[in-house]
């Protein structure tokens, strides 16, 4: 079997073009083995001119043709040199002479030449493809295998370390991983002594990852004796790989294939985790929410039977009990109101979370609305003198009552927490093109500019705690989740640091309103 298994891996070789591979031997011993296989040929043409074939170039070009394939252009170009002197001296008369006479054994050797040259530079291109093709192959196989390895491995550090190997391997050179964790990137490496990199190769490796995220800067960078790549996918930038030291130009094709199968095996594992985190925030999130659901459900009944307990002590007539004992009482109802409101809130944010809000819109009257809502603030406006400017022939709006007289009633209590005692508060009615504009006003501390885009989400509160008023941080929550049910939009602007607030809400006027106010324009402006 080991016999027959000789020839066979022979014939393989041959038919798959392997004997055309180039061969690395030292310059002299190609130049000796060229001149070997030429004193060969020589050989076997003397026996055939003597056998009577005239034209030996054929048995000559085919030592030049092994030579080119076998060892290379110039061994080539050299044997096929001395071919042609070879052939001169002893095939062409006068025999033992360099000198041709006749005419067609000139040409014969002119084409002789010609065709050698012409047959070494083929040879020698083709062993010069068939070696790219074998390396092509070869990288391509080795990115199969590392994709393969890396499709294997389930834990992230694991597969980080693999990355950094595999990558330490094939350019044989310091490898870093950085990896983007919340606002900062971490090295990662194989080798990494108490797992610390050079403290000037993060900074700028931060910065080219801050660059990046900007749409700034290129993906590649060089620090020193550093390499920075930026590794992408379509998604975005998803890591930083340092390599220490130059790379081979050749190598700059394949390493940047390496990178991309990195930059894919990194974001598998972010986007893993990042569905792991999603998936523990949203259990989370629920556990919370029927915790305070249940929590909130149990309160309403205690709480309304003090609340009524209290008004009822403080309606009894002919009551003995003295100013201590009522200012008691007082404080019981207030409180308890208090809680009763914080429960209801509570209650409103997890019905919006449910997706349980469905406006029953009717034609109603904004100072309606309006007026209902400082009645019901009434107690928490009392130090604040407020102000309501309403235009002219306002029109009826299609919207929820209870759900607008909510959100407005949130926006004044919101403002009288926060504007000192006597400060105004002014709430302010205008009409834009088809959009009718509330705007409330206070004389508070105003919002920082990095709250404003969180100003409206759930249990966020502006400032330092220890300095804010008492409170859930759900009523602007809830007055943006109302207004929009309605089909509005509501935002803050605020100048600076105590120039108070101003929040606005708009609402779409219906097609009737917008035309009428069209109308009235007309009618006031006739020239315009």
């Amino acid at each position: 079997m080991a016999a027959a298994a000789g020839p066979h891996r022979n014939w393989t070789a041959i038919i798959s073009g392997a004997w055309l591979r180039p061969r690395a031997q030292p310059r002299f011993l190609a130049y000796c083995a060229s001149i070997a296989t030429v004193a060969v040929a020589t050989l076997v043409a003397a026996i055939a001119y003597d056998m009577g074939l005239r034209h030996v170039s054929a048995v000559l070009l085919l030592a030049v043709t092994l030579n080119a394939i076998l060892w290379g252009l110039a061994p080539s170009l050299l044997s096929a040199a001395i071919c042609a002197g070879i052939e001169a001296y002893l095939f062409y008369a006068p025999i033992y002479d360099f000198r041709v006479y006749a005419a067609d054994d000139v040409v014969d050797l002119i084409v002789f030449s010609i065709v050698a040259v012409i047959v070494s530079d083929l040879v020698v291109q083709l062993r010069r493809h068939v070696g790219e093709a074998e390396h092509r192959e070869a990288a391509t196989a080795r990115l199969q295998a590392f994709s393969r390895a890396l499709s294997g491995i389930a834990d992230a550090d694991e597969l980080y370390l693999a990355v950094i190997e595999h990558l330490e391997e094939a350019t044989g050179r310091t490898v870093l991983l950085f990896l983007p964790d919340r606002d900062v990137l971490l090295p990662i490496g194989a080798r990494m002594h108490d797992g610390m990199a050079p403290a000037p190769l993060v900074d700028r490796t931060q910065a080219l990852w801050r660059e990046r995220e900007t749409g700034a800067g290129d993906d590649s960078a060089v620090f020193g004796d550093w390499r920075l790549h930026l590794l992408r996918t379509w998604r975005g930038p998803v890591a930083v790989l340092a390599i220490e030291g130059a790379i081979k130009a050749d190598s700059d094709a394949y390493l940047g294939s390496l990178l991309n199968q990195a930059a894919i095996a990194v974001e598998r594992t972010l986007l893993a985790r990042a569905i792991e985190d999603s998936r523990v925030s949203e259990a989370r999130d629920r556990l919370h929410e029927a915790l305070i659901n249940s929590v909130s459900h149990s309160l309403q009944t205690p709480l309304a039977v003090i609340i009524g307990s209290a008004t009822s002590l403080q309606g009894l007539p002919g009551s003995r009990a003295g100013a201590a004992e009522a200012d008691l009482v007082a404080s019981i109802r207030e409180e308890a109101e208090r809680l009763e409101r914080f429960v209801g809130k509570i209650l409103q944010m997890t019905r919006i979370r449910a997706g349980a809000i469905a406006p029953k819109l009717e034609l109603v009257e904004l100072p309606d609305i309006i007026n209902s809502a400082l009645r019901r603030m009434r107690r928490a406006l009392e130090a604040h003198p407020v102000t309501v400017v309403l235009p002219r022939d306002l029109p009826m709006l299609r919207l929820d009552l209870f759900l607008m007289e909510e959100a407005l009633a949130n926006l004044l209590e919101n403002a009288a927490k926060y504007s000192p005692r006597g400060a105004p508060i002014v709430v302010r009615v205008a009409i834009e093109g088809a959009t009718l504009v509330i705007d409330v006003a206070d004389r508070g501390p105003g919002v920082a500019p990095d709250s404003l885009p969180r100003l409206f989400d759930p249990f966020f509160r502006a400032g330092a705690p220890d300095q804010s008023p008492p409170g859930t941080g759900l009523g602007l929550a809830i007055c943006r989740a109302f207004v929009e049910a309605n089909g509005g939009q509501v935002a803050v602007e605020s100048a600076s640091a105590g120039s108070g607030a101003i929040f606005r809400i708009r609402l779409p006027l219906p097609e009737d309103a917008v035309a009428e106010s069209a109308a009235a324009d007309l009618r006031e402006n006739p020239d315009d």
